[in-house]
């Protein structure tokens, strides 16, 4: 059955809504990150508590292909967004995307899932300004090669609510100008990756109303 695409965007600003509910009530009743135990940015905070409990399926998906995101590497890793901590035990570095230079970390092949950093937490999506400067939540155009869940079949699998929490994440982290202009550079860096590779950037809702 074709789901239409207004139907999608329906389900999915619904979802937002009630994410958006939820990380309310929960930001109240913590004030902080629990998972984490640092002091954060409190717009990262927020973010954090979007996508602290759910998961782009209702499975361990790191069964399907024997954790080829956590293996880690010289060269593997996870860019990190300003008002984040780097978690301990993890390889630091800099880098520059798109002159925009910003933090790099690699893990060691494991780590206490309550601190893992942003980039992990939404994994195999991606945030993306296109050019009308609109957020849409895309699948990461890196991730195609290793992640099981962005093929085409697996795709209509994926819980839309974990959409929604990330959609929601970045909503409450593009109020900062820092995270803006990095988002610029990093839109940039996945257009670049596209045009490497022949792939479109189609937002998730996009896909699924093909």
């Amino acid at each position: 059955m074709q789901i239409e695409s207004g139907e999608i965007r329906r389900n999915v600003r619904d979802q937002v809504s009630s994410t958006r509910l939820g990380v309310e009530h929960e930001f109240r009743r913590t004030g902080h990150d629990q998972e984490r135990g640092v002091n954060m940015d409190p717009l990262m905070r927020q973010a954090y508590a979007c996508v602290r409990s759910i998961t782009p399926i209702p499975a361990d998906c790191g069964k399907l292909c024997d954790r080829q995101c956590c293996k880690g590497g010289d060269d593997a890793g996870m860019l990190m967004f300003p008002g984040e901590d780097p978690p301990e035990g993890m390889k630091v570095s800099g880098i520059e995307i798109y002159g925009y230079k910003t933090r790099f970390v690699v893990c060691r092949g494991w780590c206490e899932r309550g601190k893992r950093p942003l980039s992990c937490r939404i994994f195999p999506f991606a945030p993306y300004l296109d050019s009308a400067g609109e957020l849409l939540i895309i699948p990461d155009p890196r991730a195609k090669y290793i992640c099981p869940l962005l093929t085409v079949d697996a795709l209509t699998k994926i819980d839309p609510r974990f959409i929604a929490a990330v959609k929601n994440a970045f909503d409450i982290l593009i109020q900062s100008d820092e995270i803006r202009e990095m988002l610029v550079a990093y839109s940039a860096m996945l257009e670049g990756y596209a045009r490497f590779t022949g792939d479109e950037l189609t937002s998730y809702a996009g896909l699924m109303s093909e």
